[in-house]
């Protein structure tokens, strides 16, 4: 039984380890994109969240700020994303699920 069961981890691992590099394929399309684009991303956020300002008034000015920089810090981040390879990160969680799984001894 623990043979199919590695075989079956084993498979999965191909399955994380495929699904991680066309994420990171696209992650990299998306964050290239981004970067070549973020002062107008920029200018975007400034422009909704002014207008979302005038138009209630100026009450959730502080709020509106707060969700401002925290979509900046978003753009940012996309831009420069330089995280571990997902692909290598899926197979590591798979490691970790397979030496919780019982042996044939236990």
């Amino acid at each position: 039984m623990s043979e199919g069961s590695d075989s079956i981890f084993d498979k999965a691992k191909d399955v994380a380890n495929k699904a991680g590099d066309a994420a990171g394929a696209v992650r990299d399309k998306v964050g290239d994109a981004v970067g070549k684009n973020q002062d107008k991303i920029d200018g975007a956020v400034d422009k909704v969240g002014d207008f979302v300002d005038d138009k209630t008034g100026g009450r959730f000015s502080e709020h509106i700020d707060k969700a401002q920089n925290a979509t900046k810090g978003a753009v940012d981040k996309i831009a420069g994303e330089d995280d571990d390879d997902l692909a290598d990160t899926a197979a590591d969680a798979m490691d970790d699920v397979q030496q919780q799984m019982p042996t044939d001894g236990q």
